[in-house]
């Protein structure tokens, strides 16, 4: 069977923006960051390059599972739990070959 759905997982983690921030010579404890920010996770057909490449772009070639961005983050726990459910939808959208 060929896979035509994946799943994909865009975020920064707590290191990734910790790192930025010191580079900014700013105090990462000035900042309220989660496990995981900027986070977009969903399931897209592996023909939809953009959408891979992009955050957004939603429609009936990308699904997106979870999004958040801005000030929001989510914890790592979250995180597994939304790449679970993104898998779950994705597997079964390769089984029924749609």
């Amino acid at each position: 069977m060929e896979k035509k759905w994946i799943v994909e997982a865009k975020y920064d983690t707590r290191k990734d923006l910790i790192a930025s921030i010191t580079k900014s010579e700013e105090d990462p404890e000035d900042f309220d960051i989660s496990d995981y920010m900027d986070v977009e996770i969903s399931v897209i057909k592996s023909t939809n390059k953009h959408s891979i490449q992009s955050y957004g772009w939603g429609g009936k070639d990308k699904i997106i599972i979870f999004e958040v961005s801005g000030d929001e983050g989510c914890s790592e726990i979250d995180f597994k739990w939304y790449k679970k459910v993104a898998k779950i939808l994705c597997n079964e959208l390769n089984e029924w070959n749609m």
